[in-house]
């Protein structure tokens, strides 16, 4: 048997599982099994399966979004070169199945539901400040942030159906998409 080295290979095994095959199956004897440990060991880093599922939320949330938010907050440029920097780590980094499996969970499960529905709100309100500080007023920053949420969650969500067939026609895609969301809107 190897031993785990961290506590982190334990959540990072139990997202995996997650997304291959849901909530239900995140169980201690088989991330054991998977990992190659006694499932004694799993005790030295979590009281029980709660503690594994929890700690499972919170790394999503910072990776996945917090983690998202300082890269881009740190970038120069204006608002299009950090939307555009929103859908480019999304889509070189976010897997559609882990988001998708985030959301079934958050249906099911009232702790998932808080922290899922708290992730989406500071992405949106981390997008709708972007757009403030370009001069979009209050209501159209909301407006343009849920938009940009809304098509990075159904693009993904349903790769089959509305992504480019390649790279090169997704990245125009993604900056036409930008492009409308900033332009001013005509009263």
């Amino acid at each position: 048997m190897k031993t785990i080295k961290k506590k982190d290979d334990w959540v990072k095994e139990g997202l995996e599982l997650l997304r291959e095959k849901g909530i239900h199956a995140v169980k201690v004897e088989v991330l054991a099994r998977r990992i190659g440990v006694t499932k004694g060991s799993f005790y030295w880093y979590f009281l029980n399966r709660d503690a594994l599922l929890q700690e499972m939320l919170g790394h999503w949330e910072r990776v996945l979004t917090d983690d998202v938010i300082n890269a881009v907050q740190n970038l120069e440029g204006g608002l299009r070169e950090k939307l555009s920097k929103i859908l480019t780590i999304v889509d070189d980094h976010v897997d559609e199945n882990t988001e998708k499996s985030m959301t079934s969970w958050s249906f099911r499960d009232e702790r998932a539901n808080i922290v899922v529905n708290r992730v989406v709100r500071n992405r949106i309100d981390f997008m709708k400040d972007l757009f403030i500080k370009d001069g979009f007023s209050d209501e159209d920053a909301e407006l343009r942030a849920r938009l940009m949420h809304s098509f990075v969650a159904g693009d993904r969500f349903y790769p089959s159906t509305c992504e480019p067939k390649n790279s090169s026609e997704r990245k125009k895609m993604l900056q036409s998409f930008v492009e409308v969301l900033c332009q001013p809107v005509k009263k």
